[in-house]
């Protein structure tokens, strides 16, 4: 029985500290939508809320009443050394129990508020940090980009299948960090992508590394600014990556490493990032593939965690179940934009990240898991997970040298992208020191 008790106390849901706040109109903005839409499929805390509702209910309709005149004399004249009636020193018996509770109930706010401020006070020291180490960052990635305008992943550790990929990595880590200072580095980084593709719209041919070179290659020319995005190059360039994966695309909606291929949950989010962007900046997609591909992927998961070529079944060593339901809630975060009839679907992912399980996932480095982590605390404005991630970032070794500083690759993806993998996801994560 005290098991099963554990169990249940363990597996509450993470969102029920949320309840309060919203049902008091504290939260604002996307924390109070988010909160709402949970509230649709989530039992517990919709019956949590309707408890709070009552409690104030009750505050509310409980008559004031004045204190009875005199009463200010009648507690003096209960108070030690004063002749008093021995009925009254139950009045003084009540009043110093009501006293004491005030006293711990005010002890508590106190060091609640203490541990808030001091909390507070350690995610803005780590994010300057960040703040810092992310401004040299960016001059380090710049000062790897070789002369041809790719960045390759072998010259800081990683593998150069991977060189369309990691240049994609870099351009965005640059446009989300440096955008004027690193301007030059930009724009010849872009055009060694629009070199590098080729006629049927891909980043590379080698087949076991082109879908994920095409997807990163692809999302970075989607996500640049508009002066660059509409020069006639890019934009060419942009239409023949889209047509690639629209072609790429299986029959279920989603993308694999060979054309007969279930569809991979890994692989396909990066496509279906594709994809939404592509949708945000006027595609049609008149053929359904964006609405099939997210269709396709509410499907992979159980409820509980997100599979990855099936409902909720992981890759060998099962180490993978917090980074792919991290990727599958924030695309749904982002496609929940332009579908908002996404967004229960999307806020049920987002909890599912949230869940006790996942708790001793985040003991091993990740920058690839922690990347889409932080993008969903971000988005649904949960700022204690953020934190926590951004204090990760703060203590993951990073070299600092002339050229800059750089995050150590330490983590399973260290071999394909190398530091400069590390680094450039450490800069696309979200910062903030308070959410909205």
């Amino acid at each position: 029985m005290r098991t099963a008790m554990n169990e249940s106390r363990k597996e509450s849901c993470p969102r029920r500290e949320d309840v309060a706040a919203w049902v008091l109109g504290s939260l604002k903005g996307r924390a109070a939508r988010h909160v709402a839409a949970h509230l649709a499929h989530c039992t517990e805390c919709a019956a949590g809320a309707e408890e709070v509702r009552e409690t104030v209910r009750r505050m509310r309709a409980a008559p004031y009443r004045e204190p009875s005149p005199g009463l200010a004399e009648r507690i003096m004249q209960a108070l030690p050394g004063a002749r008093a009636p021995r009925p009254r020193m139950r009045l003084v018996f009540r009043l110093a129990r009501a006293a004491a509770l005030l006293v711990v109930l005010g002890g508590v706010v106190l060091v609640v508020t203490r541990n808030q401020d001091r909390r507070q006070a350690t995610a803005d020291a780590y994010r300057q940090r960040l703040v810092r180490q992310s401004g040299e960052a960016a001059l380090w990635i710049a000062a790897q980009q070789e002369p041809d305008g790719t960045w390759s992943p072998s010259r800081t550790g990683g593998n150069d299948a991977y060189r369309p990929a990691l240049t994609a990595l870099a351009i965005m880590a640059l446009q989300r960090q440096a955008p004027e200072a690193q301007a030059a580095s930009i724009r010849r980084g872009v055009a060694a992508l629009v070199a590098m593709q080729t006629p049927e719209g891909a980043f590379c041919q080698r087949r076991g590394a082109q879908l994920y070179n095409h997807a990163f290659a692809a999302n970075a020319l989607f996500a640049l600014p508009e002066h660059l995005a509409r020069e006639p190059a890019v934009e060419a360039a942009r239409a023949r990556a889209l047509a690639f994966s629209l072609a790429a695309q299986n029959p279920q909606g989603g993308w694999d490493y060979t054309a007969d291929g279930p569809g991979n949950t890994a692989l396909s989010i990066w496509q279906i990032a594709l994809l939404t962007q592509a949708r945000a900046q006027g595609w049609s997609d008149d053929g359904g593939h964006l609405r099939r591909s997210l269709a396709w992927l509410q499907r992979q998961s159980d409820g509980r965690v997100f599979g990855y070529r099936q409902a909720g079944v992981l890759p060998p060593g099962g180490g993978a179940g917090l980074t792919l339901t991290a990727m599958a809630a924030a695309t749904l975060l982002d496609a929940a934009r332009t579908y908002p009839a996404l967004l229960p679907a999307a806020g049920a992912a987002a909890d599912a990240v949230r869940q006790p399980r996942f708790r001793d996932d985040v003991e091993n480095p990740d920058y690839y898991r922690d990347y889409f982590c932080a993008r969903v605390s971000a988005e649904i404005a949960d700022q204690r997970a953020l934190d926590a991630i951004q204090a990760r970032l703060a203590h993951a070794p990073v070299v600092s040298g002339g050229d800059g500083t750089h995050w150590v690759a330490n983590d399973n993806w260290r071999q394909a992208g190398g530091d400069l993998y590390a680094t450039s996801l450490a800069l696309l994560s979200p910062r903030a020191s308070r959410l909205p």
